[in-house]
């Protein structure tokens, strides 16, 4: 069990579902210009502001619970990888929430293990804006995996 866990210097605090963490298994964490820290768990994404935690799922228009990495790119947007819902960017507020990203709109799969931010810039190209890279494992079964 990886939990959510501050150091001040000389203690440390632990955070979990008691304390409002949206669940125990924390896969990823980001912060946001404001400071806000933000944790991708196997119940969502949560952020905590020092005090509280606010939790957001599919209740909230997550498109899957199991969030495995997050990432804020320059426009402050909350990209977040889930394990069976593809991408999500989640716009930083409930008046725009989330954009879904599955193979409806052309992945290649909705099971995405990474996102990595990358400083390539290709010039004269459309992919001159391209500022993430997904790192997706696509499983047919949880029993076959592939050869290395």
């Amino acid at each position: 069990m990886v939990l959510a866990c501050k150091y001040d210097g000389s203690v440390f605090t632990n955070y979990d579902e008691v304390d409002g963490l949206g669940n125990n298994l924390v896969l990823d964490i980001d912060e946001d210009a404001d400071g806000n820290l933000w944790f991708a768990t196997a119940g969502g994404i949560s952020k905590f502001d020092g005090k509280t935690f606010t939790n957001y799922t599919t209740a909230q228009g997550l498109s899957h619970n199991f969030a495995t990495s997050i990432m804020f790119d320059h426009n402050g947007d909350l990209w977040i990888a889930t394990d069976g819902g593809g991408i999500n960017k989640f716009h930083g507020n409930q008046q725009k929430g989330f954009t879904h990203y599955t193979v409806n709109e052309g992945m290649p799969s909705n099971n995405i293990n990474v996102i990595l931010k990358t400083p390539m810039k290709i010039s004269g190209s459309e992919r001159s804006k391209m500022e993430f890279v997904f790192l997706m494992v696509i499983r047919s079964s949880p029993t076959q995996l592939p050869k290395v």
